[in-house]
């Protein structure tokens, strides 16, 4: 009967491994050059609690700066802390509770426009890592997001001359 429970033991727990997956994604926004912003990163776990994530928020091209990231309600009782000069953000919960199973925005992120010109500025995810409780690592599907940035119209490119 224990080498039974032992089996079964292990096969949901390798089960439990192989369905661990979480969505990141962060929304998009219309904007006009040299506006602030903000945007939300959600992480969308169905399966598993998650005890920390870390991610690089990259803009390209380069013509966003990224101003405050702020907790939202399911991540108020964490830990978030974030370095404006590199996008990377990290948070993570010591009381372990965790970020419940769900769905929706776990960050609000700030934002101003550096550049005049009217653009389309993609919004991406980089060296992300969500893990659960015990540290162990989730698999990550990351979706991007779009800023429309309305502002004058960039000068033509002209070729070489001779």
């Amino acid at each position: 009967m224990t080498r039974i429970k032992l089996f079964f033991s292990i096969l949901f727990i390798q089960f439990t491994f192989l369905t661990a997956q979480a969505d990141l994604s962060i929304s998009g926004a219309n904007i006009n050059a040299g506006d602030t912003f903000t945007i939300e990163v959600s992480i969308a776990n169905p399966n598993n609690v998650i005890g920390g994530f870390q991610f690089i928020i990259n803009d390209f091209p380069n013509q966003l700066d990224l101003v405050n990231v702020e907790a939202t309600a399911r991540t108020e009782h964490m830990m978030i802390d974030f370095e404006t000069s590199t996008n990377v953000v990290i948070a993570f919960d010591m009381t372990g509770t965790g970020l419940a199973l769900g769905s929706g925005p776990v960050l609000t992120a700030t934002f101003t426009s550096n550049s005049i010109y009217t653009n389309t500025i993609n919004l991406s995810f980089s060296d992300y890592f969500i893990s659960d409780l015990m540290g162990m690592p989730i698999e990550v599907n990351a979706l991007e997001g779009v800023v429309e940035v309305s502002g004058d119209d960039p000068p033509p490119i002209f070729p070489p001359s001779n």
